[in-house]
């Protein structure tokens, strides 16, 4: 994982991006936590820079 952060930030994208966890069906709340606080960060980092490029 660390080495495709660092992959990441050689490419200009924020590593923080990145978000792995491994969570059971049956844990249904825990997900939608894990989720909404992505989500957060994600919009706290603002758009994907890759994407300006594609435009």
């Amino acid at each position: 994982m660390e080495l495709l952060k660092r992959y990441l930030k050689q490419y200009g994208i924020n590593p923080k991006r990145l978000y792995y966890t491994q969570i059971s069906a049956s844990e249904g709340a825990e997900l939608t936590e894990v989720v909404e606080e992505f989500v957060h960060i994600l919009k706290e980092l603002g758009p994907n820079p890759i994407r300006k490029e594609d435009k």
